[in-house]
């Protein structure tokens, strides 16, 4: 994936030069001619890196910088200025620019400023991923106790809905739903339990018909389903994997349920698996689609962009696959929908 740098430059020659520069060693350019246009596309799209010239109209670049920071407060800073420009480009060192270069900049030392700034930044994130993944141990104790009393509750009237399903033909109608909340209670209380064990090691593995194992998740799912008009294309065959099948109900239920998420008004959910050297499942919908400026960041922890969203959903499922061996990619169009392929050993 190419780093993503956005140069404020009033200068169209030096605007141009850049973006040959920085386009051939793996960078993606967005140009702004001016400090006003750069906080639009800051506010509209995800950036790696700011490069900004000091003296440009309607805002300079120390004015940049500070605006900057209420929207990517860790967004690393160059400058490329000139030499009557110092005195500003000085000002811009202390606000915690990385580098300053004088036009025009010498093109090695500038690209590898830039992938220092990108290491740097590489090492933030996986600090506070790691910090963050510390702290979700701390606080899923603490309300794991409360979960469980809920769930016990919900569990009782589950029994009690099977025992009159079972002793009164009137009652006939509840032995669908007792079983499905009694499905659902057991689920819920293995994900309590793959929360508090995040980072320990995965279980054994056993043999699981996919077909079976997809009929077992979709059938939690069959109201809302008819109910957003979803049609469901599987083709998946008599294959059978061997497998971790906790870790397995984990990572599929998580990206079925964001898939019939994302389909709110109909559309297509299609579940497809084949077995070459690896395990290939796709979920894929027809929903809204992902934009790519967030597409990198939705397995991280606590992001969401779900109104009342944890953020945790993804990154579990990220966590399970990469514990039993795999990887899962994204391929998502804005507005057209989005393809969840989890790759598996054999």
């Amino acid at each position: 994936m190419k780093a993503k740098i956005l140069l404020a430059e009033d200068e169209k020659v030096q605007l141009e030069a850049l973006k040959v520069m920085l386009d051939s060693r793996n960078f993606s350019l967005t140009g702004a001619k001016n400090g006003v246009e750069a906080l639009t596309e800051l506010r509209e799209n995800f950036f790696d890196l700011l490069i900004t010239d000091m003296k440009m109209p309607k805002m300079n670049g120390i004015e940049l910088i500070k605006e900057s920071r209420k929207i990517q407060p860790d967004l690393p800073v160059i400058i490329i200025t000139g030499f009557a420009d110092m005195e500003l480009a000085m000002e811009a060192l202390n606000l915690g620019a990385e580098g300053l270069f004088k036009k025009p900049p010498d093109r090695e030392k500038l690209i590898s400023k830039i992938k220092q700034c990108m290491d740097k930044r590489r090492l933030r994130e996986a600090l506070l991923q790691s910090a963050k993944m510390s702290s979700l141990g701390e606080w899923t104790v603490a309300i794991t106790h409360e979960l469980r009393n809920i769930l016990g509750a919900i569990g009782i009237y589950g029994n009690i809905l099977q025992k009159f399903s079972s002793s009164y033909p009137e009652c006939q109608r509840c032995k669908e739903p007792s079983k499905v909340i009694s499905g659902s209670i057991e689920r819920a209380d293995r994900t309590i339990d793959y929360l508090l064990n995040f980072s320990r090691p995965s279980g054994k593995k056993g043999i699981i018909n996919l077909e079976r194992f997809f009929d077992s998740i979709l059938s939690l799912m069959d109201d809302k389903v008819k109910y957003q008009n979803i049609v469901i294309e599987r083709k998946i065959g008599d294959m059978v994997i061997k497998g971790v099948e906790d870790s397995l109900n984990i990572i599929f239920l998580n990206l079925i349920t964001n898939a019939i998420q994302a389909m709110d008004k109909g559309g297509s959910l299609r579940i497809f698996a084949r077995q070459n050297s690896k395990i290939e499942i796709e979920v894929s919908d027809t929903g809204c689609g992902i934009p790519p400026d967030i597409q990198e960041k939705i397995f991280d922890i606590f992001f969401t962009t779900k109104k009342g969203g944890n953020g945790l959903g993804l990154a579990l499922v990220k966590n399970e696959v990469e514990k039993i061996g795999g990887e899962i990619l994204l391929t998502s169009e804005h507005g057209k929908g989005s393809t969840f392929t989890v790759r598996l050993p054999q």
